[in-house]
């Protein structure tokens, strides 16, 4: 992807953004979490999957902001780059895991459960009352292939 480098918040308006059809804010709250005047949060393609953003990242058509687990596999082998690792947003989306209460001690869902909790052990929300230190540790991260 060519373009002047990324290492300020404010050189991502120089890129196209890539949008997540369902959360079409999230440049905005991102642009505002860290004070980047000059950007329109809702110019740029939009996608309904984040891994056809990440694919489009690594394509070269723009910059993202993509839950950190679902890109950490393209960030390790070189395919993507966290420009700004320090500057990334925390989402108060999530997944949820449901099933009737009647089959809540079901052996395979027991042992699911207990593995999908392990699996997100390390992308528990930060417990510092801090919110400002909260906003700028991040599940989502702004990428690019640059």
């Amino acid at each position: 992807m060519g373009g002047p480098a990324i290492h300020t918040p404010a050189d991502v308006a120089q890129y196209t953004r890539l949008r997540h059809l369902t959360i079409p804010h999230a440049w905005m709250t991102w642009a505002q979490a860290w004070e980047v005047q000059n950007i329109d949060p809702l110019a740029g393609l939009q996608f309904d999957q984040f891994q056809t953003i990440i694919q489009a990242v690594m394509a070269g058509m723009g910059v993202a902001l993509v839950p950190r687990c679902l890109v950490e596999g393209q960030i390790a082998k070189g395919l993507v780059r966290e420009p700004l690792p320090n500057h990334g947003l925390v989402s108060n989306l999530g997944y949820w895991l449901c099933y009737p209460e009647s089959r809540a001690n079901i052996a395979p869902l027991v042992a699911f459960r207990n593995w999908l909790l392990q699996q997100a052990r390390p992308y528990k929300e930060p417990t510092s009352n801090n919110l400002a230190t909260q906003q700028k540790r991040s599940r989502q991260r702004s990428i690019s292939n640059e």
